[in-house]
């Protein structure tokens, strides 16, 4: 049961910021908790949301909220990745050694901006769009 925690403990600390042990030895065996994870994420997406909602915050500013909230909880994890991915497919040359290159600089590129830019803004609209729907069951959408 120890070891089951450790591993749980060390997805957690990897795939979010939240402030549990990392056991770096386990990170290997992590995959069976990845749906416990989302699911802890989506209930502090849902939880903000609903808070929210309580304090009468405009519509507008709550998927501004959220989208800032999962940018925190996952340190940018998946924004990261998404803009190096994008940054290596707009290398014009098309040797992996030079596409791996692009993808490891600190450096943000072109296409790496843009893909964050449509990304945050397609999330920004869905959840504006789904919480104007339907605002009395969007909590459903975040799980």
């Amino acid at each position: 049961m120890k070891r089951q925690f450790h591993i749980l403990s060390t997805c957690l600390s990897y795939y979010t910021r939240l402030p549990f042990p990392s056991y770096t030895q386990h990170l290997s065996q992590t995959l069976r908790y990845y749906p416990f994870v989302g699911l802890v994420f989506g209930f502090f997406i849902w939880l903000i949301w609903w808070l929210l909602i309580q304090a009468s915050v405009p519509s507008l500013l709550i998927p501004l909220c959220l989208l800032l909230l999962g940018v925190v909880l996952t340190g940018g994890l998946h924004e990261d990745g998404l803009a190096d991915t994008f940054d290596g497919l707009g290398v014009h040359d098309s040797s992996p050694q030079k596409i791996l290159n692009v993808m490891r600089e600190s450096q943000i590129g072109v296409f790496g901006s843009i893909a964050l830019w449509a990304s945050l803004s397609a999330r920004y609209l869905l959840y504006l769009l789904f919480i104007e729907q339907t605002p009395e069951s969007a909590g459903v959408f975040f799980f």
